[in-house]
């Protein structure tokens, strides 16, 4: 006897035995009829698309020399399925959502423009044959409330210098986002500039939960890995609804900026080309006009700085090492601040950074009253889910430091070899197993490619990768519950070690030791570690060093480490000093 699907008995038959007619009558039976009036709709038109339904509360669109006072961004969204007629309010069954997300896929979307393919056939990538401003084809599609299409056009020949003075001339359009690759191979082989932000999200040391204000950080469902969301999450946010003898957030920055930006350019070092990647042929224009624009380099100068001595931070060294003695942590990290006043033009410092300290992380975002310039070689996670929130998630900690003089091998060797950093390593690399552990897929976690030295300008770093596969239903602000500050900048266990830095540090980190990055527009997240960061605010320029401490460490030679992290930020002013002498 068959069972009772909407009212009626049916019996299972073979498929063959059915008629084409009779199987559409029959799986009309088994839907609920939310799901019936959805298919209803949808024979309506053949043009039915994800339509965002908003909900907003105090929305704020960025502009040149907006108060960072303002309310941070708060969107709550629903999707409905909706032909171009009307909507249906009625919930989607989990088979419509995958019925509907099939027919997103294999109904491919087309914005076409001069250069574009044939009527039929997709548009070839920017340098392949049949390219030119076209927009690239919606490949698994996620609902949400932005554009799922992508407007892509030629830019042309790219040089370094050519970044440079693309990058002065988008300044005066405020909110300049630069991703800095180095021309490495990988995550260095590419840089992006963008300006005028169109949405930002921020928030602000009193606010409950900044860290799930990422969440909010959508990709819009196409296949292009270019940046949507450009900005960072600073060390402090972690403070946020915690008791702490700083005043942090006196300062009167957010402890979470990100600017969503419609179009940027992008420059691929290894060919030499860049490209306008954006959400449609008018974003792409504004952005093509104000490149077309000059920009000079303008004069910037650091005054006498001021850094946290070298008997305090030796002082504070031997407090961690008594709290490591009694069994409170078995690693911290513990750092110094350089501060300065500062006039002119922050891009101008971040340009001698640039020129101090090649990196493949390199990030400068003018968030209006203040300027945050990282020069950082440390990944933080690099993340690519899918629509449940499923993918490989990955972070790459660095601990262990030594200083680059010319014989790569024997010094590669040597930090190797050295038990005080191997230990460090170690118990940092079983920490951030165990944070991406809070969101990761049983037995998905797992260590590659262990203790690989890295050289950079100055510096041999060890680093070791640590990958695992997320649950469904992880957002970024998940992520960064789990993980948030970076492990190899706070210590183990990392509770107790955060609690530790803040009695023995004399200033709030701010930014610092926090995370820098973009949110690409597939939704993949690509963080750094805030190490090598400067931030200009109010008039002044901050900058820290630091280093991780276990038992064995000595005082005298971890306040050498700090002034040897720190030789890139003062070797950057000094040759600032001299472009602009006087």
């Amino acid at each position: 006897m068959g069972a009772k699907v909407g009212g009626a008995p049916w019996r299972r038959t073979a498929p063959s035995a059915l008629s084409r007619r009779t199987r559409r009558r029959v799986s009309a039976e088994r839907e609920p009829s939310s799901m019936a009036a959805l298919r209803s709709s949808a024979s309506a038109s053949s043009s039915v698309r994800a339509r965002p339904v908003c909900s907003i509360a105090r929305v704020k669109r960025a502009t040149p020399g907006a108060s960072s006072g303002s309310s941070p961004v708060v969107v709550t969204m629903r999707t409905s399925i909706a032909a171009r007629g009307g909507s249906s309010s009625q919930p989607r069954s989990a088979g419509a959502r995958q019925r509907s997300g099939r027919s997103r896929r294999t109904g491919a979307a087309w914005e076409s423009g001069a250069g574009a393919a044939r009527s039929g056939s997709p548009p070839g990538r920017q340098g392949e044959r049949g390219g030119g401003p076209a927009a690239r084809r919606v490949a698994g599609a996620r609902a949400g409330r932005y554009p799922r299409s992508v407007h892509v056009e030629d830019a042309g020949r790219w040089s370094g210098e050519a970044v440079e003075d693309a990058a002065r001339a988008l300044r005066g359009a405020g909110g300049l986002a630069w991703l800095d690759g180095d021309g490495s191979a990988g995550a260095g082989r590419r840089s992006y500039l963008a300006c005028a932000p169109v949405e930002v999200v921020r928030a602000e040391h009193g606010d409950a939960d900044p860290l799930g204000a990422a969440g909010r950080l959508e990709g819009c469902g196409d296949d292009s890995d270019a940046p949507r969301w450009v900005g960072y999450v600073a060390y402090d946010a972690w403070w946020a609804g915690r008791a702490s003898r700083h005043a942090r957030g006196s300062h009167g920055g957010p402890v979470l900026w990100w600017g969503r930006y419609d179009a940027v350019l992008e420059v691929d070092h290894a060919r030499g080309v860049g490209r306008i990647v954006a959400d449609d042929a008018a974003a792409a224009a504004r952005l093509r006009e104000r490149l077309v624009g000059a920009g000079q380099r303008e004069a910037a100068h650091v005054g006498a700085l001021e850094v946290t001595p070298a008997d305090a931070h030796a002082r504070a060294v031997e407090a961690a090492r008594e709290h490591i003695a009694a069994g409170d942590i078995y690693q911290v990290n513990l750092a110094r601040c350089w501060r300065g006043s500062f006039e002119g033009s922050a891009l101008t410092l971040w340009e001698a950074m640039r020129r101090a300290s090649p990196v493949p992380y390199g990030l400068y975002v003018d968030a209006g009253d203040h300027q945050v310039l990282a020069r950082t070689m440390e990944r933080f996670l690099d993340w690519t889910p899918d629509v449940r929130g499923v993918g490989r998630i990955e972070t790459r900690p660095i601990k262990g430091t030594k200083a680059r003089r010319g014989d790569d091998g024997a010094e590669a060797a040597a930090l190797r070899a050295d038990t005080k950093e191997r230990a460090e390593h170690a118990m940092i690399v079983d920490l951030m197993r165990n944070d991406l552990g809070r969101v990761a897929e049983i037995g998905s976690v797992e260590v590659v490619a262990p203790l690989t030295v890295e050289p950079y300008a100055k510096l041999h770093h060890l680093v070791t990768t640590v990958r695992a596969r997320t649950r469904p239903g992880t957002d970024l602000g998940a992520v960064l519950r789990a993980t948030f500050p970076p492990g190899s900048v706070t210590g183990a266990p990392k509770r107790r070690a955060l609690e530790i830095i803040d009695a023995l540090e004399p200033h709030p980190r701010g930014v610092y030791c926090g995370c820098v990055g973009h949110v690409d527009r597939r939704g993949g997240a690509h963080l750094a570690v805030a190490i090598r960061t400067a931030v200009v605010r109010g008039g002044a320029v901050e900058y820290f060093a630091g280093g991780g401490l276990v038992w064995a460490s000595e005082a005298a030679r971890e306040v050498a480490e700090t002034e040897l992290k720190a030789r890139v930020f003062l070797d950057a002013i000094e040759d600032m000093h001299d472009s602009f002498p006087g």
